[in-house]
């Protein structure tokens, strides 16, 4: 009994299933050699797994590379499984196709620009003081010579009813109006006037006196601008000489057409102003508006300050 148990066949069975020796591949290797006409033995034999060829790397038209698997009649080696080797050719060297991909560079956070902080800090100031100098020099342009010319004059009546008179006037001057006053011998007061308007197409021409006791207007003469004469007769009413306080107006000598075009674009510098700190929060120089806002509200805190000021000492 003791011989049954170290018989060789005794020693294969109790081989463990993953003890592949030389024998065991030589097995293998002849029972891959038997044609295929051949029927098994046993229907129990149990065949090794069959591997399947998916597909190749190397190009379909390059030679095939299988000749180094392939026997000297031209077929395939087996491996010890019994089955073909397939083999994967390829050389990912020659891909072609590849992509280049640049990855930006981390931005790098910009600082508070000071410089155009101090230029948005600067403009609105040196704007006003120059604005203020220009206003100042139209303002004083305007009285080196006065448009305007005041003078009275005396007018006789023959009649003491009846006055005619022309102006003696400048070169380009004009005449603004007239006007007159006096009392009546029972105390009553009369007043005489005429005021030409330059700005309307067809101005008044008309001289007018105004009676107290009547309290109405009345229509007395006409003023000719044709040459320069006014002629009226007065109504319920007479005096021998009356004194007329004339004013003329020369429009060349008048700077403050260009003084008041001035003053309107000054209207508009708020508008100009509030533009471009919007304009420049849009393009992105925060600095620059900023720096444009800062007189504005430092003007706003002196305001408060010297109220506040105000305030504490009354």
């Amino acid at each position: 009994m003791a011989e049954e148990g170290d018989s060789p066949d005794a020693e294969t069975d109790n081989k463990p299933f993953f003890s592949i020796d030389a024998e065991d591949v030589a097995e293998a290797a002849a029972a891959s050699s038997i044609p295929a006409t051949i029927a098994p033995t046993s229907s129990t034999t149990v065949q090794p797994p069959q591997p399947m060829v998916m597909g190749t790397l190397s190009d379909s038209s390059a030679p095939s590379q299988s000749a180094s698997t392939t026997g000297v009649g031209g077929e395939m080696k087996a491996n010890p499984w019994g089955a073909p080797t397939p083999q994967l050719t390829g050389d990912i060297n020659t891909m072609g196709g590849q992509g280049m991909f640049t990855v930006p560079a981390p931005a790098e956070q910009e600082g508070f620009r000071w410089g155009q902080y101090a230029i948005g800090f600067v403009t609105p100031i040196i704007v006003v003081f120059l604005f203020g100098v220009v206003g100042e020099i139209l303002s004083g342009s305007a009285y080196d010579e006065d448009p305007w010319r005041y003078e009275e004059i005396s007018m006789q009546s023959g009649d003491s009813q009846t006055f005619e008179i022309q102006f003696a006037m400048n070169e380009d001057e004009v005449m603004e109006g007239f006007y007159s006053y006096f009392e009546t011998e029972d105390g009553h007061a009369i007043h005489i006037s005429y005021w030409y308007d330059n700005y309307v197409s067809t101005p008044d021409t008309t001289v007018y006196q105004y009676n107290d006791t009547s309290a109405k207007e009345t229509a007395i003469g006409t003023y000719y601008d044709s040459n320069s004469t006014a002629y009226f007769q007065l109504s319920d009413a007479t005096a021998d000489e009356l004194w007329l306080s004339v004013d003329f107006y020369n429009p060349e000598l008048d700077e403050y057409d260009s003084f008041d075009a001035f003053n309107t674009f000054l209207c508009f510098m708020p508008f100009i102003y509030l533009a471009s700190v919007i304009a420049a929060f849009v393009k992105g120089n925060k600095a620059l508006a900023y720096g444009l806002l800062t007189p504005f509200f430092l003007q706003i805190g002196l305001i408060i300050a010297f109220i506040l000021m105000l305030i504490a000492f009354w």
